[in-house]
């Protein structure tokens, strides 16, 4: 039997003292082992190393070459325990755990077929992670076979998955709730660019919530070329602004001059954005020249 509190520990200490003051007693609460299997498991980088080192030590001759250019499964299996004293581990521990198995590492196929199965916690967590501020987030085969293989880099087994699709997908979950963005879909270009993805995710949002309060209030569609955008884009983060609000600034007197031209539609080029003012006086005097 083993008692599930230990006595040297400070807060073990107090709980037993508060309750030898109520209860004039103190209970010792045991539990029995016996039928408990303990398993301890983990990646053990470098682990490897230490082995080879020890091996190493040991040959002579051709032997050690032999050693040196075994690969990291077969190495890990001739561990020892004063292998895994030297990682760190505690004599009276390891001598705890008479039997050492070592399990074959998880190939990129492994991985992917993981986040493959309906059931995987990985893709289901993240995907219950952005439901909770409404989005629906899907991946694309293609992108699941790349998580797997940056996974498959880290050696750590599954437990990489995690940790790539947290690097992955971070910045998405800490900045899309506070956007109208209701699905995102994790395709090559995220899994390779997650940053640049997002800032045109950004923008195409602050793009759209421009145009829609633009059209609501002046009854006017605002279209924008892809070079304007991108002009945009690096003056409102040169402005300290959002690219709504440096819309709203840029092109605050643009309903009167459209208004005046009788035109629903209106597109946006890198010149308006250069020149707003001079872009529209420009582009009234010429509309009214061939009206004559």
């Amino acid at each position: 039997d083993v008692d599930l509190k230990t006595p040297h520990d400070l807060a073990s200490q107090v709980e037993a003292a508060m309750e030898a003051q109520r209860t004039g007693k103190v209970t010792r609460k045991k539990i029995n082992t016996k039928n408990i299997l303990f398993i301890v498991s983990g990646a053990f980088g470098g682990l490897e190393d230490i082995i080879n080192k020890r091996l190493n030590k040991q040959a002579i001759g051709f032997d050690k070459s032999q050693v040196r250019h075994e690969d990291r499964q077969s190495v890990l299996k001739m561990v020892k325990t004063e292998d895994l004293i030297e990682y760190g581990f505690e004599s009276e521990f390891v001598g705890r755990l008479p039997v050492t198995v070592v399990l074959n590492d998880l190939d990129e196929e492994g991985l992917y077929k993981i986040l493959k199965n309906k059931y995987s916690t990985v893709v289901l967590g993240k995907k219950l992670d952005f439901r909770a501020y409404g989005i629906d987030l899907e991946f694309t085969d293609e992108a699941l076979r790349m998580l797997a293989s940056k996974a498959y880099k880290e050696r750590t087994g599954a437990r990489g998955l995690l940790s790539v699709f947290e690097k992955t997908l971070i910045k998405f979950e800490k900045t899309l709730p506070s956007t109208d963005i209701k699905k995102l879909t994790v395709d090559r270009e995220v899994v390779e660019h997650p940053e640049e993805v997002l800032k045109r995710i950004l923008l195409s949002d602050n793009i759209r919530k421009f145009q829609k309060e633009f059209l609501i209030k002046h009854g006017i569609v605002m279209e924008f070329e892809d070079e304007a955008l991108q002009i945009i884009q690096e003056k409102a983060r040169a402005a300290g602004m959002s690219i709504k609000q440096y819309c709203d600034d840029l092109f605050h007197d643009y309903p009167y001059g459209i208004k005046l031209m009788n035109l629903e539609r209106f597109t946006i080029t890198k010149a308006a954005v250069e020149d707003p003012q001079g872009y529209i006086d420009e582009y009234i005097r010429n509309y009214y020249s061939q009206k004559k």
